[in-house]
């Protein structure tokens, strides 16, 4: 079993994807998330180190992944590194006020940046699962099996629950947007 620190990316661009799996494949277990509607799946069964996003994203945008991992007490102390073409002062206000630990610029990174970036804020991952649950080799057909079997993610059922029971009350703005877009993409 690899004891390499894991890094889960969420990176439409796949240049930016390139220069991540370049400059830290050697050195991290990787795992590029397809779509931000995974990330629950992703986070329960990858158990990242750290979190690499792209604000500019498909279905939910990068503030909203920040704002449901910090939402949920399990992954909170997950360190997240914003990684963004995005990068004026208000942008990286509203991302270090959300939970982000970093903001790297894709303008002018120079490889090394993103490095020392990475190998700081895997370090301070939580050590309470030293031990991953699942091999990397096994990710991919752990998640397959979930899928097939219409096995939703608790904190996702747990979401979906309290919507149904009351609209108006217990989830955040983010978290309707989040089963909404699910519910359009995948019909339960």
């Amino acid at each position: 079993m690899s004891q390499h620190p894991r890094i889960l990316v969420f990176e439409p661009n796949p240049e930016s994807r390139d220069m991540i799996e370049k400059v830290l494949g050697r050195h991290c277990d990787l795992y590029f998330g397809s779509h931000p509607l995974q990330i629950f799946d992703l986070l329960e069964v990858f158990e990242p180190d750290l979190l690499v996003l792209e604000l500019e994203l498909d279905g939910l945008d990068g503030f909203e992944l920040i704002s449901l991992v910090q939402a949920q007490p399990v992954w909170r102390g997950i360190p997240i590194m914003v990684f963004s073409t995005r990068s004026d002062a208000a942008t990286q206000k509203q991302a270090y006020r959300m939970g982000a630990m970093h903001f790297q610029s894709k303008i002018g990174c120079q490889p090394s940046q993103l490095f020392k970036a990475a190998t700081m804020f895997w370090r301070l991952a939580p050590d309470h699962a030293p031990y991953k649950q699942y091999p990397i080799d096994e990710i991919e057909s752990r998640l397959d099996e979930r899928i097939a079997a219409h096995e939703p993610n608790p904190v996702l059922s747990r979401m979906m629950a309290a919507q149904s029971m009351d609209p108006s009350k217990g989830l955040v703005p983010t978290e309707r947007r989040m089963i909404a877009t699910i519910g359009a993409a995948w019909p339960i």
